[in-house]
């Protein structure tokens, strides 16, 4: 009789937990075909940066500062030439990068060549 009560609630726990990874399924590729349907997402302000994968908003300022705003590194890993906003730091070795200015002469070599590290580095807006 002991036996008959512990398999019928393992049996349930077993189906409970069925239930719940079927939904975190449903939910999971439910989430990954509004991705892959909505190319047009965006931010309702114009001055935000869109992380696709992270359906988030976030300043332009933050895009390529060296930290990770988006949870799964877009704003790090997005060409910031694109932005073309006026104040950002152009590598010299890869003139296809540009910096926010929190990226120059934060002791981290963010230009292939480290430039953003050197002394004429902080003279660029004078």
């Amino acid at each position: 009789m002991a036996s008959d009560v512990a398999a019928f609630s393992i049996s349930r726990q077993n189906r409970a937990w069925n239930i719940f990874i079927g939904w975190l399924h449903f939910f999971h590729f439910s989430i990954i075909n509004v991705r892959a349907n909505s190319n047009a997402m965006s931010c309702e302000n114009s001055t935000y940066f869109y992380c696709n994968q992270s359906l988030k908003c976030i300043s332009y300022h933050r895009v390529g500062d060296g930290f990770v705003d988006c949870y799964y590194g877009e704003d790090e890993h997005f060409s910031t030439c694109r932005l073309n906003v006026s104040n950002r730091f152009i590598c010299q070795s890869e003139p296809t990068k540009s910096l926010s200015p929190v990226a120059i002469w934060n002791g981290l070599d963010d230009c292939p060549k480290g430039e953003d590290e050197t002394a004429e580095s902080m003279h660029i807006w004078d």
